[in-house]
């Protein structure tokens, strides 16, 4: 189940207590967003505290959480946080290759 709203991370131990319910992703951008943190994005502290939250009730419950990371340094990071899992996100990984090959172009 994906977690991205205040409201979901606020009901995370009745959510992760239905049966069934063997996995949890978090969408970093889309809480931040949702939480009124958009221009501070994933590592406002209050988004962080949130993932925490989530993490602790997965833990509490048996449940693997992993969450979207942008790249190779953000998923080392998530491992460290307790992340089981993490899905990169494929947009930053495309503007990173654009950039290179622009900047390619540009020097010769």
């Amino acid at each position: 189940m994906h977690i991205e709203t205040p409201e979901a991370v606020r009901n995370i131990d009745e959510i992760m207590s239905v049966p069934g319910i063997d996995l949890c992703y978090i969408g970093p951008t889309d809480l931040s967003v949702t939480m009124g943190y958009a221009a501070e994005g994933p590592g406002h502290p209050e988004v962080a505290k949130a993932m925490d939250r989530v993490l602790a009730a997965g833990r509490r419950h048996g449940v693997p959480v992993g969450a979207q990371s942008a790249g190779a340094a953000q998923i080392r990071d998530r491992k460290r946080w307790g992340s089981a899992y993490t899905a990169l996100a494929v947009t930053s990984v495309l503007i990173s290759a654009f950039e290179s090959i622009a900047a390619a172009g540009s020097s010769g």
